[in-house]
């Protein structure tokens, strides 16, 4: 089911949220419906908050990229839940959008590489080493799931500049 998409400055994308503690078929259902939406949004990451969901998921499916380093998860389906950055090394500017912020885009620095832990759909823990456009993508999902989009994390020029693109647009 293609859920609609939260779009800022709707509350629930500036509220934390709750890390994810029953690992049952409601968490399963949000997971494909999740992927449906972003797929259909033809997106490479979405936080559930996104689509008005307060527990701690993210899923991913980042595309390989020419200057990437190969990566298992290039391609793949990647679900996080009650994801932790471990590790982190090195920074890097990376140019991004956000499916809550249509038509805007902002340069962020971010990590260059990350170790990540994370439990899966099941509730395994599993770990990764990412790094590149996995890595932002990681980052990016997180920061979401902390209740910070790219406006929350922009200089006041860059804010004013898509503020105005968001009302050209008819966004807000």
């Amino acid at each position: 089911m293609i859920l609609e998409i939260r779009k800022w400055p709707d509350p629930i994308l500036r509220q934390k949220t709750v890390a994810v503690s029953v690992f049952d078929q409601s968490l399963q259902d949000l997971v494909k419906n999740m992927t449906e939406t972003m797929r259909s949004e033809s997106a490479i990451g979405i936080a559930a908050n996104q689509v008005g969901d307060d527990r701690s998921v993210a899923v991913l499916e980042v595309p390989f990229t020419p200057g990437d380093a190969p990566n298992i998860y290039h391609g793949r389906l990647l679900t996080l839940v009650n994801p932790k950055i471990l590790e982190s090394e090195g920074s890097a500017l990376s140019p991004e959008g956000c499916l809550s912020l249509p038509e805007t885009t902002d340069v962020v620095r971010r990590h260059a590489s990350i170790v990540v832990e994370y439990q899966d759909v099941d509730g395994t823990l599993c770990s990764l080493r990412a790094s590149g456009l996995i890595a932002f993508c990681i980052q990016h999902e997180m920061d979401l799931l902390e209740g910070k989009t790219l406006m929350e994390k922009a200089s006041r020029i860059r804010k004013d500049m898509m503020l105005r693109r968001l009302k050209k647009t008819g966004n807000l």
